[in-house]
């Protein structure tokens, strides 16, 4: 049993088993798969909108230079050259 969950298992059950066990474990697993999936949900529309400004959805400076890091390394491999450029905009109140 202990090396089953060193080696990664989240349960354990040993026969014979009460049907009402298996199935509490079997609902808690699909529970716990249900939350990480959430987790991993929630964690991409947070990295999303870390990317962007919140007003204009525009790629903000952190999506550059992940994006600068990505395509200079990218060039290293190939031996290439590359331009990047950044712009900004300001949004005025009149």
């Amino acid at each position: 049993m202990l090396a089953g969950f060193e080696a990664g298992a989240d349960d354990y059950i040993t026969k014979p088993f009460e049907p009402q066990e298996l199935k509490a474990r079997v609902q808690t697993g699909a529970r716990i798969a249900e939350l990480q999936q959430q987790l991993v949900t929630t964690r991409e529309q947070l990295r999303f909108q870390g990317l962007r400004d919140s007003l204009t959805h525009a790629l903000n400076r952190l999506a550059f230079f992940e994006v600068y890091e990505r395509e200079v390394a990218r060039a290293r491999r190939n031996g290439s050259s590359i331009a990047l450029i950044m712009g900004g905009i300001e949004l005025c109140q009149g």
